[in-house]
């Protein structure tokens, strides 16, 4: 199986002001009574290179905020919005960041987020009510037995909008990004479920 190598697009840096962390307890993704794995037994790997599976330490891209830094694990929001997704309908999930893994029998299945940004936009010229927003590039890869059986970027190119929230020295708002990273990540999936399933089932 050919390796996949992600992109080093972002710098590693340490001592962050706030810190977006994955929230297994918070339930975004329920399974579809009309899908169904006919194998849901199966073995399935989910894949996340290593290199993503660390903390950085982002700017946000909007004017407000700038001069404060958020500590991110993209790995792990990329592990777990498959494995919540997946557990809907498979049985036997395992996860790794092992290379070797990459050439496993049975289904690996690779999450990847190639490129991720934040931000808060106000509309009221006054930066009170800014909505927290997230731009990032998430694709999904699927092997079965060293053969590609799906490659497909799930994300749009355009800014995903939490609520707006009362800006009072931003610990709130920075609160609200990776709640709503999550709630992104898992409407990519349940968007593209029905190939998503049809792929597994089909090979």
């Amino acid at each position: 199986m050919k390796k996949y190598l992600l992109i080093g697009f972002l710098v590693f840096l340490t001592g962050c002001g706030h810190s977006a962390k994955y929230n297994e307890n918070a339930v975004f993704s329920d399974a579809r009574d009309d899908l169904v794995v006919v194998n849901p037994m199966q073995a399935a790997t989910i894949y996340v290179d290593k290199n993503l599976m660390k903390n950085f330490s982002l700017k946000p891209s909007s004017r407000l905020g700038h001069d404060e830094k958020m500590s991110i694990n993209l790995g792990e929001f990329a592990q777990n919005s498959a494995k919540t997704f997946f557990s809907n309908y498979m049985r036997n999930l395992n996860l790794s960041s092992k290379p070797e893994a990459l050439n496993a029998q049975g289904l690996v299945i690779m999450p990847e987020i190639k490129g991720f940004e934040y931000g808060f936009d106000s509309s009221d010229g006054i930066d009170i009510d800014p909505m927290p927003y997230v731009l990032y590039d998430y694709r999904l890869n699927m092997f079965k037995n060293g053969r590609q059986i799906y490659s497909k970027k799930l994300s749009v190119d355009e800014k995903f909008y939490g609520d707006k929230i009362f800006w009072a020295g931003g610990n709130a708002a920075f609160e609200q990004v990776a709640p709503l990273f999550q709630k992104a990540l898992v409407n990519d999936l349940n968007r593209h479920a029905d190939e998503i399933i049809s792929a597994i089932n089909s090979n």
